[in-house]
């Protein structure tokens, strides 16, 4: 019985010790996940399978590489090398994957800005007054919050920023993978 109730102090510690950013990212990425599988329930990891079979493939990455090393890698890939590159293979997946994404809106960059503007948005606004009291302002999803969703993205000037305002650690987190996934990966290789 006293090691189930060490258990159950160390789980709540462990859930009141959460940031407020990382609640709001985890309530950000769950939205996010809820639009992916409106059609198809298993969308959101085929499409992260896909993603990363793709980089495994095209020798990007390496397929045993730290899951947030595989989406930073591929950060510092496209702005020496490009996004859309061809390298995407026309088969029954591919179509798959496109056509899901065009189901779920997804199939264009505004498609997507409005996806993060409105999934991001209210869950900033909810914690607005707890991130007063920690560092936030140069945190992706303020930026997300704050900026219209219907102006014209640089994706070079959005990659060099990611880089360098987090590490590849960093990636670890979902939302920033999840960014990574739709923003730049769906955006320059799918939606071409």
């Amino acid at each position: 019985m006293r090691t189930l109730l060490i258990l159950i102090a160390i789980i709540l510690a462990s859930c009141t010790s959460k940031t407020y950013l990382e609640k709001a990212e985890n309530e950000i990425n769950e939205n996010i996940d809820k639009r992916l599988t409106i059609n198809n329930s298993n969308f959101s990891k085929e499409l992260e399978v896909y993603f990363e079979n793709y980089l495994s493939s095209n020798h990007i990455v390496s397929k045993n590489e730290d899951k947030g090393l595989i989406y930073y890698n591929y950060l510092k890939f496209v702005p020496d090398h490009g996004g859309g590159l061809n390298k995407i293979i026309n088969d029954s997946l591919t179509a798959k994957i496109k056509k899901e994404l065009e189901f779920i809106g997804l199939d264009s960059e505004n498609g997507i800005q409005k996806l993060f503007y409105e999934t991001v948005k209210p869950v900033v606004e909810k914690y607005h007054d707890k991130f007063k009291a920690e560092e936030f302002n140069d945190e992706l999803i303020h930026g997300i919050a704050v900026n219209d969703p219907n102006v014209e993205l640089n994706m070079i000037v959005i990659i060099n920023g990611l880089l360098k305002k987090y590490d590849s650690s960093d990636f670890n987190r979902p939302f920033l993978q999840k960014f990574v996934l739709l923003l730049v990966f769906v955006q320059l290789e799918l939606n071409e």
